[in-house]
């Protein structure tokens, strides 16, 4: 049995002595805090050194949310985007205790940044002594001393105003009255997405999808979808073409094989783009779309959710772009997502995207961080589900760790999806 001890900043008791083992048995699934504090020790020497270790670990993982949270609403704020829209996406998206932070956020009490700044300090302290890798943890406390040191003296997540989204959530009817006849809707992209969001949309319309892949179309076949490979055949009767495909470069690409028959449309047809790029990028979409036929519409709208949300019509959108073509837009969004945010002006909503994303990225990667060094100090990982998802609500863990704990490693993403969008979404440099 090794031995070591350090002080706690804060905190009461402010000495504790911490035990592990090299094997340390798992710990019994337990259903509240006081019951766990007052368990016999089997992995720790002392209830001093339970308790502490315990209070570091919940106070690591609440504040590294808090940083965050703080983080993306302040660089909303520098990009001159709406921060009650901002708020509400990571609310429902990547950051569900955001509303009770917030509250506690516009309370501000006197050194708080400071007492961020011990908690996490504590932490890595912690992890590394147990050999704990907290990368996360040491980003976030280098964050915090900057905004202590930066002379504004507080970095607040406090907002005002009211958001501006739709909650389709609690219809089960789409609001808008019915079309004199059913619209056409392309939708470009059979992957893991655009699938289905192609089968959501055709219960009420009548949906093409285009892909590549002869596989995708048929699978799609398989789903009694009408398919094409090619675009421009079935531009003609189309009123609505979806993007759901992975990078700007494929969506330029098809708009370069589809240029004659979009330069020559004479009804009306809205663009919408539902793949995740840069703002700059979506601007040279919309600027390409114009210069080929300045009588198109275009919307940028990058969607969270996955695929199960997306066959179920329950995605996370936000969309960008002339208001009017939003409304107009509505029964195609309708069948598509169970929240719609409006973010004002083309690239506007890839910010808030690549805002969001960096909201995920923090708070899914700081869980794991969290619970690796909890169970390192001797904690069971059913253990510290219990007291980090009921104690430190935490949706990532509440989401996730069933799945770990019943040891199903089955990958429900891919990393390269992360990365394209954290690498091709830089604003962090916006704020520093």
């Amino acid at each position: 049995m090794s031995k070591f001890s350090r002080q706690l900043s804060g905190t009461t008791p402010r000495w504790a002595t911490y035990y592990t083992l090299s094997n340390p048995p798992s710990a019994p699934r337990l259903t509240s805090l006081p019951t766990i504090l007052s368990q016999p020790a089997y992995t720790l020497g002392s209830e001093l050194g339970k308790a502490a270790t315990l209070q570091a670990i919940q106070g690591a993982l609440y504040t590294l949310e808090l940083t965050g949270l703080k983080f993306v609403i302040e660089a909303s704020r520098r990009l001159a985007l709406e921060p009650a829209t901002m708020c509400d996406i990571l609310r429902y998206a990547s950051a569900r205790s955001a509303p009770s932070m917030i509250k506690h956020d516009t309370s501000h009490r006197s050194g708080e940044l400071e007492e961020m700044e011990h908690k996490l300090s504590d932490f890595a302290s912690l992890g590394e002594e147990l050999g704990s890798p907290t990368p996360v943890t040491r980003c976030a406390l280098a964050a915090v001393k900057r905004w202590r040191e930066d002379g504004t003296g507080y970095h607040s997540s406090a907002v005002v105003g009211s958001p501006t989204v739709w909650d389709f959530s609690s219809s089960s009817e789409p609001t808008r009255p019915p079309l004199e006849r059913r619209q056409r809707v392309l939708v470009v992209g059979l992957g893991v997405m655009g699938l289905g969001m192609a089968l959501s949309l055709a219960k009420s319309f009548d949906v093409t999808g285009c892909d590549v892949s002869a596989e995708r179309l048929a699978e799609a076949q398989a789903h009694a979808l009408s398919t094409t490979d090619d675009v421009g055949s079935c531009l003609e009767e189309t009123d609505f073409l979806l993007f759901v495909v992975e990078k700007f470069e494929q969506i330029m690409g098809i708009l370069d094989k589809a240029a004659a028959a979009l330069a020559s449309r004479t009804r009306p047809l809205t663009l919408i783009a539902h793949s995740t790029m840069s703002p700059s990028s979506a601007m040279v979409v919309r600027d390409r779309i114009s210069e080929l036929n300045n009588s198109l519409s275009f919307l940028e709208a990058p969607i969270s959710g996955g695929p199960a949300r997306a066959m179920r019509g329950e995605l996370l959108i936000i969309t960008a772009g002339d208001r009017a073509v939003v409304d107009a837009a509505m029964p195609v969004f309708e069948h598509l997502a169970s929240r719609l945010y409006y973010a004002g002006e083309v690239g506007n909503a890839s910010k808030m995207k690549a805002l969001h994303q960096i909201s995920a990225a923090i708070n899914h990667i700081s869980s794991f961080e969290v619970l690796c060094a909890g169970v390192k100090c001797g904690f069971g990982a059913e253990f510290l589900y219990e007291i980090l998802v009921k104690y430190a609500y935490n949706q990532y863990l509440a989401d996730r760790i069933p799945k770990l704990l019943s040891r199903d490693f089955t990958p429900d993403a891919r990393l390269s999806i992360w990365l394209k969008d954290l690498v091709n979404l830089p604003v962090c440099v916006c704020i520093g």
